[in-house]
């Protein structure tokens, strides 16, 4: 027994766990839905703006802020549709509405290019444009609500990314290959910063991936995935980018959800600081039921008691009056992987020298931003991060079958990052907007590998093969502008640059798309 084939049966409760039950407080066949509509490339607000839901004549009008809040609608999907002079008609499409908990939105419009003779205004369907403005190719907008109706997608939306254009993964993990590259190559960020793989298991049954996500769909908001031809704001990554982010909390009333299934419960609460402000928070736990689960029931599940894995994600939003929006977010997941220690029956009647293997990951993000406007069309955002990612592998095996148990393996990695991500977003005119910035990491690693000789046979007293611990630092600067040339038709231009202070390299990468609409609903684009 090993550490694979205990993963094996984890995988099968998975796939074949169909049941959840959600505790929620039901008040009436309708919900609410309110939310804020923005500027796609500045970020302010759009005040004014008409909001109507699908099958309505009647709408409702955004504040000086920009939100707007809808009548009661009926409970189920409805599509979300904003006007506004001088912007193209933003929809929001499948838009989940429940009884327990009001649904917030943040929609984004994208201003229209003029032309001497008229005003061209074109719908769009935001559920194929990426939240960047700035990404023209090779990207799009991953919903979080179509991630939780996809078939065997288990609320993930790394498994929903592998159903797009040139994704690619396997039953056995989330795990991303994008046009054939390596699933380590991948990228993930959260809230603009690189993050370590966040996902459960990592690395146990498949390279670059995880058994499951280590968030909760109570918790992000629609993400951007990119599958190459990034903007100049994205770099060190070979393959893909995941850019997630987190929803903020509904800063009007207090809401909480508790929910259990075959693979554990979860717990989640979210709303304001107080009442009439505008802060909020947002707290998400999980913890796995399969362990007390195969203990109680024996039997074949036995074989996943040491399967164990919690995680904890949440945001806090405080918006200022004068010194912009403070935000810190985090998240966190601790995994437990071991086998059946084998009995003393087990043991005498082994043909082969039984083992006990072990593993244990842990993950860590914490992160606070900061975002100020100079102006109504440009902004300033600031974060500083901090993440930790650690591996370790412990096996045990029975020497000469009198019983006594040593150790054979025992391989700790660490890997630390402290991060400086800042930008300056510039709307110059409704055909430019420009992007510049900066991202200094401080990298930081610790290993240490200890093997006894001859591998999965212990032949001798363990060794130690490697015990290195050290840092270095990388940063890179990054200046991007799109502009709108036409109606029909967005260039974009870019630079990145990059350093790596371990051996002094110096990358220069430009980066340029154009896209042309050629109809409602055919785009071409090149980068």
């Amino acid at each position: 027994m090993n550490v694979m084939k205990t993963a094996s049966w984890f995988l099968g409760i998975i796939l074949f766990s169909t049941f959840t039950t959600e505790v929620t407080a039901q008040t009436g066949p309708t919900g609410r839905i309110r939310g804020t509509v923005v500027d796609a490339s500045s970020g302010r607000s759009i005040p004014h703006a008409t909001v109507t839901g699908d099958g309505s004549t009647v709408g409702v009008v955004t504040d000086a802020a920009g939100e707007f809040s809808l009548p009661p609608v009926p409970v189920g999907r409805h599509n979300i549709r904003v006007t506004f002079l001088g912007y193209e008609p933003a929809t929001v499409r499948e838009v989940m509405v429940s009884s327990a908990r009001e649904t917030v939105l943040q929609i984004a419009m994208t201003e229209s290019v003029l032309r001497i003779e008229d005003v061209v205004v074109r719908p769009r369907i935001d559920k194929e444009e990426p939240l960047n403005p700035m990404a023209l190719a090779g990207a799009r907008m991953l919903s979080i609500e179509e991630a939780s109706r996809y078939a065997g997608g288990m609320d993930d939306p790394a498994r929903l990314a592998t159903s797009f254009a040139g994704a690619a993964g396997n039953v056995s993990g989330n795990a991303i290959s994008i046009r054939g590259n390596s699933p380590q190559s991948m990228q993930w960020k959260l809230e603009g910063v690189e993050i370590p793989n966040p996902n459960h298991f990592p690395e146990v049954t498949s390279v670059g991936g995880g058994v499951l996500t280590a968030f909760s769909s109570q918790v992000l908001s629609n993400s951007d995935f990119f599958t190459g031809a990034f903007p100049a704001q994205y770099g060190n990554a070979l393959s893909g980018v995941f850019d997630m982010q987190l929803r903020n909390g509904n800063n009007r009333i207090w809401e909480h959800a508790a929910q259990i299934g075959s693979l554990g419960g979860e717990f989640a609460s979210e709303g304001p600081f107080k009442k009439e402000g505008q802060g909020s928070y947002l707290f998400n736990y999980r913890y796995s039921i399969l362990a007390p689960m195969a203990n109680a029931l024996g039997g074949d599940l036995a074989e996943i008691a040491g399967v164990k894995y919690q995680d904890l994600s949440f945001k806090i939003n405080l918006p200022t009056r004068r010194a912009g929006t403070f935000t810190l977010w985090g998240i966190g997941s601790i995994d437990s992987l071991t086998d059946p220690v084998p009995t003393d029956e087990e043991i005498a009647e082994s043909e082969y020298l039984p083992s006990y293997f072990g593993s244990r990951q842990y993950m860590a993000a914490v992160g606070l931003s900061h975002r100020v406007f100079f102006s109504p069309n440009t902004y300033l955002k600031t974060t500083l991060a901090a993440t930790d990612a650690e591996n370790r592998l412990e096996a045990d095996a029975v020497a000469d079958w009198s019983g006594d148990w040593e150790r054979f393996i025992d391989m700790t990695d660490r890997n630390t990052n402290l991060v400086l991500d800042t930008y300056i977003n510039t709307k110059l005119s409704a055909r430019h907007t420009n992007r510049t910035g900066l991202n200094v990491t401080g990298l930081f690693y610790d290993d240490n590998y200890n093997i006894a000789p001859g591998r999965s046979i212990p032949t001798g007293p363990i060794e130690n093969f490697v015990d290195t611990s050290g840092s270095s630092m990388a940063a890179t600067l990054f200046s991007q502008s799109t502009f709108a040339l036409a109606d029909r038709w967005t260039g974009e231009l870019g630079l990145n640059v990059g350093w790596f202070a371990l051996n002094r390299n110096v990358t220069v990468e430009p980066r340029a798309a154009l896209r042309w609409r050629a109809a409602r609903s055919h785009t071409l684009a090149v980068a």
